[in-house]
């Protein structure tokens, strides 16, 4: 233990992301994160799974998460299905810098009807006992920490009760007259579908997979070994299909493939073949080509890429906006350096 400059005592959300911060403040520092479970996120953090919140930077995700929160209401007050609906609140912290980013969103918010109230550090202090002021501290040092400046406390965020929502998922399947696969996206839901919950619902006859947007590894690898050996885990997106075949998922179901089908099937046979080393390189290679017709440009970029390359992709639709000309020729740049276009 005398080897490491910092040790961390639980690999789970908080953990993770103060080990994190260390190493990004002082890359050259050592960090050990020690856990009592198998894998990392199973412990506290994999109880908030259930969590849901209003509150996200984007306003593509704001929106989808919203309608979610609403379609948990309905399912509780006019299907009649007790989901459990907790309705705790959310509070973030941020310091002044921070508070400046989340100003266009509390924005939107205010303009949706969507309740927040925003507390100074003075009122956290008074409120909450809260240290607001950390930076003279040495772990604060440390880890680059910033005060707290401003609070924002969401109200509409809350649980869903994870018991409630599989028996809601199981009557669905059961009055279905086609499988059913699960598909997690937390980033547009606000709610994660975890391994051990997917492994309740695998040994449903009628749900017979998941497709996991999610990127965390660890949960998909778990799926895995406590889900039905028939239930099929699928990548949902291209950033980490290679990495989602290694730890157990038979493929994946991706936006990469709409521009890139031979390369996105191609990852797929070589790792089957066993050229792994081929197929990591390939996969490598599509990490900028998947993050701009994704994350980057949305789906304004997945549209115009279509064109680009003789398909039909068309205009998006309001309140969208399609890509301008500088963003074109950013994109193009990236399909070319990946091969998708010469």
């Amino acid at each position: 233990m005398a080897g490491y400059d910092a040790i961390v005592v639980g690999a789970g959300l908080l953990g993770l992301s103060t080990a994190y911060y260390i190493k990004k403040k002082s890359p050259e520092n050592r960090v050990l994160v020690v856990d009592k479970m198998s894998a990392a996120g199973q412990g506290n953090t994999a109880k908030s799974a259930a969590m849901f919140r209003s509150f996200f930077y984007s306003q593509t995700n704001l929106a989808l998460v919203d309608t979610t929160i609403e379609f948990f209401k309905h399912v509780q007050k006019d299907l009649g299905v007790d989901l459990k609906l907790k309705w705790v609140g959310y509070l973030w912290l941020f310091s002044n810098e921070d508070y400046r980013w989340a100003e266009p969103v509390l924005k939107v918010m205010a303009e949706k009807g969507l309740e927040y109230e925003v507390y100074d550090s003075h009122e956290l202090s008074e409120k909450l006992k809260l240290r607001t002021h950390v930076t003279t501290d040495e772990d604060s040092k440390l880890m680059g920490l910033a005060d707290v400046d401003a609070g924002i406390l969401v109200r509409k965020a809350g649980s869903v009760d994870i018991d409630s929502l599989v028996n809601f998922y199981e009557t669905v399947a059961d009055a279905s007259p086609v499988p059913v696969i699960v598909y997690n996206v937390p980033k547009f839901t606000g709610v994660n579908v975890g391994g051990a919950t997917l492994a309740r619902l695998s040994r449903h006859d009628k749900i017979i997979g998941v497709k996991d947007t999610s990127g965390n590894i660890a949960q998909i690898a778990d799926t895995v070994r406590l889900a039905s050996p028939e239930f099929q885990v699928l990548a949902g997106s291209a950033s980490f299909l290679f990495a989602g075949l290694a730890v157990g998922a038979v493929g994946g179901v991706l936006a990469l493939a709409n521009i890139a089908p031979q390369q996105s099937l191609d990852i797929y046979r070589l790792y089957n073949q066993g050229r792994w080393e081929e197929a990591a390189a390939l996969q490598r290679r599509m990490l900028p080509v998947n993050a701009a017709v994704t994350s980057g440009f949305g789906i304004a970029g997945l549209k115009a890429a279509l064109d680009m390359i003789g398909y039909y992709g068309g205009p998006v639709r309001a309140p969208l906006v399609d890509l301008d000309e500088s963003k074109r020729l950013a994109l193009h740049e990236i399909l070319v350096e990946g091969g998708i276009l010469t």
